[in-house]
């Protein structure tokens, strides 16, 4: 290499260089956002919304939870439903087979929704896990709950938000992939 073409690689360095330092006035207006912590109980509301007259292999209800709070939240894995009568019988949820991992930040008034599989009549000559007469109680808990995040209630209601008994004829709920909306 010349001594010439050394020089103008050098100077084409110290301008880019300069140029770089001259622009950055040390303010920036697309920073990075702060790593979001996970989603609390007191951060989302939930809903549990029974889906009507849907074919064999949809989901049976949609499982909702919005940010209601002013910062984002990360929403790393997948809710805990639960369902029981008194200290009787109980049924629980679980991701349904090759399931993805959930990794997502739910931005303040976003909403992720759930769909939920389970059997919710009577199964022909047989019960239900948890009948709707039997005065049952549900809850939510988000992915990886802080140490006293204990979930919260939540009760199923048909699309236009009437409550619905809690009634769960099969011994799991199923919890497909999220959607943002």
């Amino acid at each position: 290499m010349t001594a010439q073409r050394k020089a103008t690689v050098l100077m084409l360095g110290l301008a880019v260089l300069l140029g770089v330092t001259a622009c950055d006035s040390g303010h920036h207006t697309h920073a990075a956002r702060p790593p979001a912590t996970a989603c609390g109980s007191p951060q989302l509301r939930w809903k549990w919304t029974r889906l009507a007259d849907k074919p064999a292999g949809a989901p049976t209800a949609t499982l909702s939870a919005r940010n209601k709070s002013a910062r984002p939240c990360a929403f790393n894995g997948y809710p805990q439903v639960n369902a029981w009568v008194g200290k009787a019988q109980a049924t629980e949820s679980e991701p349904k087979k090759k399931a993805r991992p959930v990794r997502l930040v739910l931005d303040p008034g976003q909403t992720v929704d759930f769909p939920l599989f389970y059997q919710p009549h009577g199964i022909p000559h047989g019960n239900c896990w948890i009948a709707g007469d039997l005065n049952a109680s549900s809850d939510v808990v988000p992915p990886h709950p802080a140490k006293h995040d204990y979930g919260s209630f939540v009760h199923p209601t048909d699309a236009k938000g009437h409550r619905l008994p809690t009634q769960v004829c099969s011994d799991t709920i199923q919890i497909g992939p999220p959607h943002l909306r």
